[in-house]
């Protein structure tokens, strides 16, 4: 559980980034006074960081928790009500209503939330992610091991992704089959059509998947190695790689270190421990 917490540093340190870039120009605009306790050497460096973990840092473990579909609202606020802060001057200039105030938070979040995890900018700069590659340990033999990280229609039972099921694929496709992973709650179900590239039992196996219509996923490349160990374990070479991703589907996976917490998926549940990842939440309880 903390290292799901744990996982978000980067969240931590990129909405810390946007608040003192929020306060400080509140500063300079004259709309806050800058504390006189934050000019000692020790005193304020310390006390900016509490605050941020107060202001932040609770918010963010909360969320990591119990409410893991928020955390993106952290950054997009955060960044709402910095462009706020460049607004206010001029909306005090124009003598407004107070009431205007409450319509500019509600237009600058929609405005930042479409323009980062929306559509707005959906087509803009997509590119292909590097490849991700991990090496992990797991109890077992390959044999053992490949019907749960390989999806196929012969062992699909066996994977290790929660109610995963093989759906044939179109004839217009030239994908071998069509894998479904569930998710549960609020969370997009994956649709994925699946083209093995390389199968050698029970060594090495990859596969492309290309996302269906409506899948959160971008097309994905998985790369997986299994060698047999001296003391009856085996060691997993996942390699992970996504291409055609917009930027505010690459911020996310970069926030919330997207790979190492399908890493932590994996790992608990090839070796019999809970799942305590993000990935492992959103996956279907078992029968």
């Amino acid at each position: 559980m903390v290292s799901r917490i744990t996982r978000q540093y980067r969240r931590f340190f990129f909405a810390s980034l946007i608040f003192t870039a929020m306060m400080a120009l509140a500063c300079l605009l004259g709309l806050a006074e800058f504390p006189a306790n934050l000019m000692h050497p020790v005193i304020g460096p310390l006390s900016w960081i509490i605050l941020l973990i107060l202001v932040i840092g609770l918010p963010l473990a909360a969320f990591t928790l119990i409410l893991p579909g928020f955390l993106p609202l952290i950054e997009v606020w955060l960044a709402t009500f910095l462009l706020l802060a460049g607004l206010t001057p001029a909306l005090r200039a124009a003598a407004l209503p107070a009431w205007v105030d409450c319509v500019a938070i509600m237009g600058l979040f929609i405005v930042v939330e479409r323009i980062t995890y929306g559509p707005w900018l959906s087509q803009f700069w997509r590119r292909d992610m590097r490849p991700d590659t991990a090496h992990i340990t797991l109890p077992g033999t390959p044999e053992e091991i490949w019907p749960r990280l390989c999806p196929t229609p012969e062992q699909i039972q066996a994977f290790y992704w929660p109610g995963a099921t093989i759906l044939p694929a179109p004839k217009t496709s030239e994908a071998d089959f069509i894998l479904s992973l569930p998710r549960r709650g609020g969370a997009k179900d994956d649709l994925a059509a699946v083209t093995i590239e390389e199968s050698t039992y029970p060594s090495h196996f990859r596969y492309t998947a290309a996302p269906m219509a409506g899948s959160p996923t971008p097309m994905t490349n998985i790369d997986i190695r299994l060698a047999m160990l001296d003391d009856g374990r085996s060691r997993l070479t996942y390699t992970q790689s996504f291409h055609d991703v917009p930027f505010g589907q690459r911020l996310f996976f970069y926030l919330g270190h997207n790979f190492r917490d399908t890493l932590a998926s994996m790992r608990a549940r090839l070796s019999g421990r809970r799942d305590w990842s993000l990935q492992g939440a959103q996956m279907v309880k078992h029968p």
